[in-house]
């Protein structure tokens, strides 16, 4: 009954993971860092060519070992153990809201990406209600809203939230803090599936229309980044 709600009187609705899966298909790295990786349960992996070659980095020893993808590395992204330009492409989904120092990340990302190279980043936003409220409730609460919602235990990809990044004006400033062009923009409005099992899911539902008109409330955003090539003129 309340996603037939929101079909009725929702904002339109995409599909955030198929349009970033889309742009990462656009993308032909010759060597790729998947950037909190974790067990890749959507598969990633697929949108890259045979020819790519691509690690998975995250923090959690447990989500690698269930990783298929053949070079996997351990580690932290504030301090990423690989070489300046070493990278074409820098690509992560629902990481940022994670860090507690996103910019020393992002410091980090910069200095990896090869001249040309591009950053694709699926975040939500810290200034949806969803985040706000996620933001005020113990973490305890969200595993148990994970198995109340049909996630069993080995389904959980939970993990404490910071959401020190990922507003409309920081997805701006990083661009120029790391002379990057936006070559690709995409907003998503709510709801979220967290509110439908509540009786008042309607209510949420009325006000992701309205907030609709405003991107820098919607829920979540895809960014994609290019770092500036070398200059050949003399």
């Amino acid at each position: 009954m309340n996603r037939s709600i929101e079909t009725v009187i929702g904002p339109e609705q995409r599909n955030c993971h198929r349009v970033y899966d889309q742009l990462l298909s656009s993308l032909s790295p010759s060597r790729a860092l998947h950037l909190g990786s974790g067990r890749d349960r959507e598969s990633k992996r697929s949108n890259l060519p045979d020819e790519s070659e691509l690690i998975a980095f995250d923090v959690d020893r447990q989500g690698l070992s269930r990783n298929d993808t053949e070079s996997k590395i351990q580690g932290d992204a504030a301090t990423i153990p690989f070489e300046e330009e070493s990278f074409d492409l820098v690509f992560t989904e629902m990481v940022f809201e994670h860090l507690a120092q996103p910019w020393d990340v992002l410091t980090e990302i910069d200095r990896i990406l090869k001249p040309g190279g591009s950053v694709l980043i699926l975040v939500p936003n810290p200034l949806h209600y969803y985040a706000q409220v996620s933001d005020l409730t113990p973490f305890w609460f969200h595993e148990l809203w994970l198995r109340m919602n049909g996630h069993d235990s080995t389904d959980i990809d939970a993990f404490p939230t910071e959401y020190e990044w990922g507003r409309l004006s920081q997805l701006l400033t990083t661009a120029s803090t790391f002379d990057w062009s936006i070559t690709a923009f995409h907003s998503f409005p709510g709801p979220t599936s967290y509110t439908r099992r509540l009786p008042l899911h309607a209510a949420f539902v009325l006000l992701d229309r309205v907030l609709a008109r405003f991107k820098q409330f919607h829920v979540l955003y895809i960014v994609q980044y290019k770092k500036q090539a070398l200059s050949t003129t003399p």
